[in-house]
């Protein structure tokens, strides 16, 4: 429906397609993944604050490729899979936000000293076994081919 109207109020037009640009990837850290299969059902995914710049994730029955899509709306760049995983797993995973750069490094944040839980990239492999590594990778993109100053109303 929105689709639509974007293509009938601006002319708009767009394709998809894949390009290599800067991605984090996602693997299974030496000597494996410690995330352990869900047996149950009933997918469940909760992620809540803790203390100040904490975060704090449930996973139940979650499929991993729900779980690197809700990795790249963190991120500041998209989350590619190459874990070799597949299925749905059960694990809690607690971390700290990036913390400003001009706060200093685990320093004080708004009078209270920040906690000193490790960040993503840390917990990631401490307590799932998974590795997040900076480099290009295939993503995929959104192109748009036409746009038009829409007419008056």
């Amino acid at each position: 429906m929105l689709r639509d109207l974007l293509a009938t109020r601006f002319g708009l037009r767009v394709h998809g397609e894949r390009r290599e640009m800067q991605a984090y990837v996602l693997t299974a850290d030496a000597p494996g993944p410690k995330i352990q299969p869900s047996i149950a059902a009933g997918f469940a995914f909760d992620q809540s604050p803790g203390k100040p710049h904490e975060v704090r994730m449930h996973a139940h029955a979650t499929p991993i490729d729900y779980f690197v899509w809700r990795l790249s709306r963190m991120l500041d760049r998209p989350v590619i899979d190459q874990t070799g995983l597949t299925g749905a797993f059960d694990f809690d995973l607690s971390f700290m936000e990036e913390v400003p750069s001009e706060v200093v490094d685990r320093a004080l944040a708004e009078g209270r000293p920040i906690d000193t839980r490790p960040s993503l990239f840390e917990a990631l492999h401490h307590e799932l076994g998974l590795k997040l590594t900076a480099r290009k990778g295939p993503v995929d993109v959104i192109v748009i081919d036409k746009v038009s100053k829409p007419s008056e109303n």
